[in-house]
């Protein structure tokens, strides 16, 4: 009888144990989650205090329509192919989140763009090359100089998203970027509804509204949107676009080594990515 009480005992210390384990393991987290989310708002609060206000370059009003509408694209984009890839099989929300953000992107920055004549070009100075998905931002300026004031894929300073779809994502799949059935989580459908939404939405001047937005459309998490914000009005309130790339990669470097999902990872490190080489791009787009 000692024995089987002994041996209840031990199992039930054992699974004790391993509940506290899986437990703490939850704790971990939401503390590592929280320190991030307070990291990176002390960083933000140090950067722009760094920030004098007046910008450096008169045009960083105008930069910003055109940046905002690709960073708020591109952010639009991937949150949509990542949960429209979910439900596909064979593809993923990682897939989803690539094609999206590309295409996204590189659209609402063609379209606030449109009437302009002027074609950006990149210092090279801005890459991260501790951020995995910085391909994405490189990508996105490579797609920009090929389609920026090229008659082909505009009507009337319009963007023909019919022909800019399908060329950018005939070309995104020969050089391996997506594959054939990624299309799937970002359609052509899908591009003009974001575009529509950037529309009716935009405001050069706060893009907290659209962050909340896809939040409130579950397309964004809770920590997701703040870092989201706080990074955006320090875009906004960027007085000197080094200071800004340096900011970014201190940020990318905290979102890295946390235990935030790989998803969450994707989308946040792909914005931010994208936002660095968007705006230089177009800082010398002499806009």
């Amino acid at each position: 009888m000692k024995t089987k009480i002994l041996k209840f005992s031990i199992i039930t210390a054992i699974m004790g144990i391993a509940l506290w384990s899986c437990k703490k393991d939850e704790i971990n987290t939401v503390q590592n989650n929280t320190d991030l989310l307070s990291r990176i708002e002390l960083q933000t609060k140090e950067f722009n205090s760094s920030q004098n206000l007046i910008q450096a370059k008169i045009n960083w009003k105008k930069v910003m329509k055109v940046a905002g509408s690709d960073l708020l694209g591109a952010l639009a984009g991937g949150v949509s192919g990542a949960t429209i890839g979910t439900a596909i099989p064979g593809v993923g929300n990682a897939a989803g989140a690539t094609i999206g953000m590309i295409v996204g992107g590189v659209g609402g920055s063609l379209k606030a763009s449109g009437s302009i004549s002027n074609t950006g070009s990149s210092s090279g100075n801005v890459g991260n090359s501790n951020n995995e998905f910085d391909y994405i931002g490189e990508q996105h300026i490579n797609y920009l100089s090929l389609y920026d004031n090229n008659n082909t894929y505009f009507n009337n300073n319009e963007l023909n998203t019919t022909t800019f779809y399908n060329n950018l994502t005939s070309s995104a799949i020969n050089i391996g970027l997506i594959s054939d059935n990624t299309t799937n989580a970002y359609t052509l459908e899908q591009l003009n509804n974001d575009l529509t939404f950037l529309d009716m939405n935009f405001d050069e001047n706060d893009f907290s509204p659209i962050i909340n937005n896809l939040y409130n459309q579950n397309l964004l998490n809770t920590q997701e949107k703040d870092i989201l914000i706080l990074y955006s009005n320090s875009l906004l309130n960027t007085a000197n676009f080094t200071d800004f790339v340096n900011y970014s990669i201190a940020i990318e470097s905290d979102i890295t080594n946390s235990n935030v999902s790989t998803i969450s990872k994707q989308i946040l490190l792909s914005t931010m990515s994208t936002t660095r080489w968007d705006v230089d791009y177009w800082l010398n787009a002499n806009i």
